[in-house]
């Protein structure tokens, strides 16, 4: 959780302005596999005015993690399946419960 961490500090300075991991939507942590993701994870949420800023931090911080990222869009099957990338190892998704489509779209806040 120490990456983490570090994003929360980044996010309450201002740092990274437009992210948040304490966002209504995707910011939880899970301890464990849920939903697409086989093993345990946390999320966080940028728009894409700070995007490049966190993709570059969690590249140069990301130690042996590895980390997806992808857009939130109404398309969730496609996001983590086609519009996704991996910094470091793949892993593969369970994608039996991931809907095609929906409605409405989730919105970083």
């Amino acid at each position: 959780m120490a990456l983490r961490q570090k994003l929360y500090s980044l996010t309450k300075s201002g740092q990274l302005k437009h992210c948040s991991v304490t966002c209504s939507i995707t910011c939880e942590v899970n301890n464990g596999p849920i939903a697409e993701y086989p093993i345990a994870n946390f999320g966080m949420c940028c728009n894409m005015s700070s995007a490049a800023e966190a993709l570059a931090f969690l590249s140069k911080n990301r130690g042996d993690l590895s980390v997806f990222v992808h857009p939130t869009t109404l398309h969730p099957f496609l996001d983590h399946s086609k519009r996704g990338i991996w910094l470091g190892p793949s892993m593969p998704f369970d994608f039996s419960s991931t809907p095609i489509v929906r409605d409405p779209a989730r919105v970083c806040n």
